[in-house]
Parts: structure tokens; sequence; C-alpha cells
């Protein structure tokens, strides 16, 4: 059973992606629609 956390990922009310908590670290996903905006750009997690 997966039983990491998952946290939908907004920008401008539109969903950009998933980002997933694992046992290695985070892993993000973009959302098949958003990447069909035409102002889209790369999400990073600033540390």
């Amino acid at each position: 059973m997966n039983d990491h956390r998952k946290a939908k990922v907004y920008y401008k009310n539109e969903l950009a992606g998933i980002l997933e908590e694992t046992d290695g670290g985070y892993i993000f996903q973009y959302d098949e629609n958003f990447l069909h905006i035409t102002e889209n750009f790369d999400i990073r997690l600033c540390l």
C-alpha cells in the first residue's frame, strides 16, 4: 500500500502537478493539461 504524502500544486488557479514525498525524497509530476499552457514554466523547489 502506498502511504506517501501527496499534494496538488496550483499556479494561477491551474493544476500544475502533483508533489509526492517518497522514502528517497520528493517527486514532482506535471499535470498533462498544464504542459499545454502557453505561459508555462518549470516549477523548482528552492532549498
